[in-house]
């Protein structure tokens, strides 16, 4: 499942496209809960230029750097997670590897979008 939400990241009175992709959840919907799940979400910017909505994160170099420390954030609990609750404790102890191989993609996928 795939979301798609309305809003104007750069304040220009003209609204972006931001597509919400979770790989995790679309291979095996529910596995995660509420509290983990949005940690793998990886937005998609599409901004309207010449008549139509085109994927482009250029103009919006701060929301990237937004999501890549959101990404390193969710790492760190990830890697350490005592702060999360008990059922997300156990989600994260049966599959680490998978959720920081999965942030690692994450953190790189927004990392080469910055650069370009």
């Amino acid at each position: 499942m795939r979301d798609y939400t309305y809003k104007d990241l750069d304040n220009d009175n003209v609204y972006e496209i931001i597509e919400t992709v979770n790989k995790l959840e679309e291979g095996a919907p529910g596995w995660l809960n509420s509290e983990i799940s949005p940690a793998f979400d990886l937005h998609r910017v599409y901004n309207y230029k010449a008549g139509k909505f085109q994927k482009d994160y250029r103009p919006f170099a701060e929301y990237v750097e937004q999501r890549i420390e959101f990404y390193k954030f969710w790492k760190r609990q990830i890697q350490n997670s005592s702060l999360l609750s008990e059922d997300s404790q156990e989600l994260v102890k049966a599959n680490k590897q998978t959720f920081i191989k999965e942030l690692d993609r994450l953190i790189a996928a927004m990392e080469g979008v910055k650069n370009k």
